[in-house]
């Protein structure tokens, strides 16, 4: 098969002169000359290296009629480092394109060549000429699948470009390229799925992405916050989500791996910041085994709302609702651990509130008929905030109006399709309930918004 390359050839970099100030007169003064073939000395030289480095049986020279001459000045000078005439080693033709600075006419000039040699052995060079020029060989080395040549550079203390002494030259096939390509528009694709919170999608996406240090670290934490998105205290029957946060972390930053968590710490710092906020906020909801429960179910709020909250960021207003209405009750029954009226034992092993009748009764004091204890008990969001006002004197506001306004716009929970009724919750309803409990919140838990932002999931996009 015949062995061709195809080289784009420009004539030179214009440099027009510096103007300078005269600090004498304040005239303007040219400084230097006119340079029409800036670079062009370099490209000579890269053209033939890579001529010599690859050993074609032609080589096909793109240029315009004004570049033609660049060819000659490689002749010339290959004939004065070898001493050989350059005809008398390498077949040549010239491809002279009609129009090199119209991306359209190049596309056109450069596809009729590609076409006609497709079955010959082609390696493209786009070392010099104009960007329309060297973009359409690429392009269409990439649709015939042919190699991309690049002579290697380096830069000098004198801050000119000069070709590397006895270095290789360098080869790319254009399926190489792409796949970069192609990682690169995956590893996008799962940042944006990540941050929705679409785990199933980004895991996918990840898992199309063929070159990656910290791949099987992502992979981790995917998996990792699929659990923690839907309530999972364990990613395994004895292994609670802390425990395989820090595990996960752990084998990250170890020996082994010190320098990819070095590379993805610094391309993406706030990303592991806001993990190691997650482990701080996950050891103190879940990661002492002996502690009293009735001091870390409080942490299940910020949990809750920061679960509404991404609900909302997704559009599943009716999802948020639901979340934001447990957020309700759960408050109350924080306040009825609070007061001692809760069954212990079964908050600890079933994560189930029961009003205890023997608690009840010591609690409210003077005769407990069992129809007063059966009024309360186990009846939901409503009795629980009548139990705490009527038989304590407590009661959770914010003023008012903006109580009367809260249980109308809770209300609305009732009639949508995920509880009693068939409409959809808008966006405005879920928004404005999530504000109200927050601040409903912050009543029995002042430092929850701190919690809140501890608990927050990771975002590669930061807005």
């Amino acid at each position: 098969m015949k062995k061709l390359l195809f080289m784009s050839v420009g004539k030179g970099i214009t440099v027009k002169p510096k103007k300078i100030i005269c600090e004498n007169c304040g005239c303007e003064i040219q400084k230097g000359k006119t340079d029409n073939h800036y670079g062009r000395n370099d490209q000579v030289k890269g053209i033939i290296f890579t001529i010599k480095e690859y050993k074609p049986d032609c080589v096909y020279f793109f240029t315009s009629k004004e570049s033609k001459d660049t060819v000659d000045l490689v002749k010339n000078e290959f004939y004065e480092i070898y001493h050989k005439p350059f005809d008398e080693i390498y077949n040549s033709n010239f491809v002279i394109l009609s129009d090199v600075y119209n991306f359209d006419s190049c596309y056109v000039d450069i596809q009729r060549v590609f076409e006609k040699y497709s079955d010959c052995e082609i390696a493209v060079s786009p070392l010099g000429g104009t960007n329309p020029m060297a973009s359409c060989m690429s392009l269409w080395a990439g649709v015939f699948n042919k190699k991309i040549l690049f002579a290697p550079r380096t830069l000098k203390n004198d801050n000119k470009n000069e070709l590397e002494e006895n270095k290789e030259l360098k080869c790319k096939k254009p399926y190489e390229i792409q796949d970069k390509i192609n990682d690169k528009i995956n590893f996008e694709k799962f940042k944006d799925a990540f941050d929705s919170c679409n785990f199933e999608l980004a895991r996918s996406k990840l898992s199309d992405v063929k070159d990656l240090e910290y791949k099987s670290f992502l992979l981790n934490l995917i998996d990792f916050y699929g659990l923690w998105d839907k309530f999972d205290n364990k990613c395994s029957k004895k292994r609670y989500l802390n425990a395989c946060l820090d595990s996960i972390l752990s084998e990250f930053n170890n020996e082994k791996n010190k320098k990819i968590y070095f590379n993805f710490k610094n391309e993406f710092p706030k990303v592991i910041k806001q993990i190691e906020d997650n482990l701080n906020f996950l050891n103190k909801k879940i990661g002492d085994k002996n502690k009293d429960i009735s001091n870390s179910i409080k942490f299940y709020l910020p949990d809750l709302l920061n679960n509404a909250k991404r609900r909302c960021f997704e559009g599943k207003y009716d999802d948020a609702v639901a979340r934001l209405y447990r957020v309700s009750e759960l408050i109350a029954q924080i306040k009825l651990v609070d007061l001692g009226l809760i069954n212990l034992d079964s908050l600890k092993s079933n994560l189930s509130f029961i009003l205890d009748k023997s608690l009840f009764k010591e609690k409210v004091g003077g005769f407990c008929s069992e129809q007063r204890f059966k009024k309360y008990a186990f009846k939901g969001r409503e009795k629980t905030y009548e139990l705490l006002e009527e038989e304590f004197g407590i009661k959770f506001s914010l003023g008012e109006e903006r109580d009367i306004a809260h249980e109308k716009i809770i209300s609305s929970r009732n009639t949508s399709i995920l509880a009693h009724g068939l409409k959809p919750i808008q966006e405005h309803v879920a928004k404005k309930l999530f504000e109200d409990l927050v601040d409903y919140s912050k009543i029995i838990y002042p430092e929850i918004i701190n919690d809140m932002d501890l608990a927050k999931f990771p975002k590669f996009n930061i807005e």
